[in-house]
């Protein structure tokens, strides 16, 4: 039966069908897909993640029975098949707006100029959800989202988390709004935040000017809160548990951290040195803890990390069922949803699946980017009939990088809800 839009939807409803090219950040769970889809003319394209693919096509037929719904999945061939196929409503991944790559002047291959891999339908609208996705402004995709935008009318971005790391990922999503009023990523940057010189360039730190791109962002994006939408989130408890390594364990640690060696073997790059120092966090106090916290879980939990091998180890020990990004996403849905006890590496579930039976997040580690972190916990944290508070749990080991992590990624979340707090009114 199809959804009736609540008073809230039925103003983002009208907004984007007024605005015409529009960001709709909503948080997890406000019905971004049911606005977007109520606002559409057709025929549409809809982008998004390839494990959001099946519900947008599971959620079409049902809130337009009549409709022509294609999924474009499969081979190469058999997704321009599905293009070629005339459909109301056409929906494929993200990655198929890739552009064709050319060598440039300095011989690496870059997006060319127009051609898009894929010959893409006639469209009124284009919706691209998780458009998080699209905020590189160097990425083909991103580029393929640029060239396939200026051909509809109508452009939708849809996305809980439009900054995932720092303010600047706002930039190419609102260029993909209006090219025109967006034509110099280094304007932008320079007229609203503040940068700082580090080694590996120039570096993004915080909004410069508050009131100037809280007005850019009004014309173009509309976000609300729970509270604002007349909804109820879970009550948030949040723990820090803060842990020690044993004697041996700091000892191997501060050999790393200090010779860049581990054992017979010797570290050339700062990158190699950071993956090792993360893996020897997971220690035998914070294996420890993760157990009490389980014991003490009635109403069950996800636990997230960043290693696929610590997932994969944790699920051997308790026999709960893994979640990894080389999973199908259909099964990653399956296994959240049904599942009391999960554990899930952090890139396998961090947006598109509902987890509200749940009550209790752990953070074996946590992400760099707060963005991650945020939609990982919003799984669990969104509106059901359960009014029971969700618990959070960060393990962090003290003068470790998940101390340096977690403190890094706080001031970084700080930033973000600010800007979406003063800016888009979340």
């Amino acid at each position: 039966m199809p959804l009736t839009p609540r008073k809230y939807q039925q103003v983002g409803i009208k907004f984007l069908t007024s605005k015409k090219r529009a960001l709709l950040c909503d948080q997890p769970g406000l019905g971004k897909t049911l606005q977007a889809s109520m606002a559409a003319e057709k025929p549409v394209l809809i982008a998004c993640p390839t494990y959001l693919v099946e519900q947008w096509a599971d959620f079409i037929p049902t809130q337009f029975p009549g409709d022509t719904v294609i999924a474009c999945t499969g081979a190469k061939a058999e997704r321009q098949r599905a293009l070629d196929t005339p459909a109301d409503w056409h929906i494929f991944n993200i990655e198929m707006m890739r552009k064709d790559l050319i060598k440039g002047p300095d011989g690496k291959k870059i997006p060319g100029p127009k051609f898009l891999i894929y010959r893409f339908p006639k469209a009124k609208t284009l919706i691209i959800d998780e458009s998080h996705h699209v905020k590189n402004k160097e990425a083909s995709h991103s580029q393929g989202a640029l060239e396939l935008s200026k051909k509809v009318d109508r452009l939708y971005l849809l996305t809980g988390t439009p900054i995932v790391k720092d303010a600047d990922d706002l930039y190419f999503q609102l260029k993909l709004i209006n090219p025109p009023a967006f034509t110099s990523y280094e304007k932008f940057v320079n007229s609203f935040l503040n940068t700082f010189a580090t080694s590996w360039g120039i570096q993004i730190s915080g909004v410069r000017d508050p009131k100037a791109l809280r007005k850019v962002l009004s014309q173009y994006a509309l976000g609300r809160s729970y509270k604002q939408a007349g909804l109820e989130l879970p009550d948030l408890v949040e723990n820090v548990h803060k842990l020690e390594f044993t004697s041996q364990e700091r000892k191997t640690y501060d050999n790393l951290k200090e010779n860049y060696r581990l054992e017979d073997k010797v570290y050339d790059y700062a990158v190699q040195i950071i993956s090792e120092l993360r893996k020897l966090t997971f220690c035998k106090e914070k294996i420890q803890t993760l157990i009490q916290l389980l014991l003490d879980c009635e109403k069950g939990a996800v636990i997230f990390t960043w290693y696929r091998d610590n997932a994969a180890a944790i699920a051997q020990a308790t026999g709960m069922p893994l979640i990894t990004g080389d999973m199908a996403p259909a099964e990653r849905a399956k296994i959240a949803r049904s599942s009391k006890f999960v554990v899930a590496t952090l890139a396998s579930l961090a947006e598109g699946v509902d987890m509200s039976h749940l009550r209790t997040v752990i953070f074996l580690e946590q992400d760099y980017t707060s963005g991650r972190l945020y939609q990982a916990l919003s799984r669990v944290r969104r509106y059901s009939a359960d009014k029971a508070p969700v618990h959070v749990h960060y393990l962090v080991v003290n003068k470790s990088i998940d101390s340096t992590i977690y403190s890094l990624v706080n001031r970084r979340v700080f930033d973000a809800k600010a800007i979406l707090h003063e800016e888009l009114g979340t």
